[in-house]
């Protein structure tokens, strides 16, 4: 016996025979042959970029031949984070050990792997990008007040003097400000969204 299956233009289906991975079914109508299995089927919508599903994991891992079709791969080391954009706009932030699945087909998708270690400060681009959506996941902040400078240290270690301003950090690199003058501070913005 045969299952049909009907996938809409803007979705994507993910068909599980008897708890096994099958295959990505596109836009159309397709027929999976069903019994004696049993046939499950996961809609996902191009609307949503990247893929929410417990399969993620599996087909990036186990079956990279489907996952290189039908997404970009964001994978990052346990010192990266992964700056994320769709059709040039700022999408989201990936941390470091993370992997997720973009679909190729909803969005041009742009990524930049940055070493959290070698480059501990936020490059402005990027802070630009992520202030636009009022985010700032990951990132801690360290103000320098007007007329005042800091000593900025990061993992104990003396890096250089910065003057007044506002200053983004991944927040791996843990930075310290030892201040020059009546105050500098470092503001905790990880997980809080800001807005200008």
């Amino acid at each position: 016996m045969l299952k049909r299956i009907v996938v809409g233009d803007r979705e994507r289906a993910l068909v599980i025979r008897s708890g096994r991975f099958l295959r990505i079914l596109e836009s159309g109508t397709h027929f999976v042959a069903a019994l004696p299995y049993t046939v499950d089927v996961e809609r996902h919508t191009l609307d949503n970029r990247r893929l929410s599903s417990a399969w993620s994991g599996f087909l990036a891992r186990e079956r990279r031949d489907i996952a290189e079709r039908h997404f970009v791969t964001v994978a990052t080391g346990p010192r990266e984070v992964a700056v994320v954009y769709a059709d040039g706009r700022f999408l989201e932030i990936h941390g470091p050990g993370s992997c997720a699945l973009y679909w190729k087909s909803a969005a041009s998708i742009g990524v930049r792997i940055i070493d959290v270690h070698a480059a501990p400060e936020v490059p402005r681009e990027v802070l630009r990008a992520i202030a636009h959506t009022g985010a700032f996941p990951l990132i801690v902040g360290v103000l320098v007040e007007e007329g005042r400078t800091g000593t900025l240290y990061l993992r104990n270690r003396y890096t250089r003097t910065l003057d007044p301003g506002m200053y983004a950090f991944w927040a791996p690199a843990v930075p310290r400000v030892a201040d020059a003058g009546p105050r500098a501070e470092t503001l905790a913005l990880a997980g809080q969204g800001l807005r200008s």
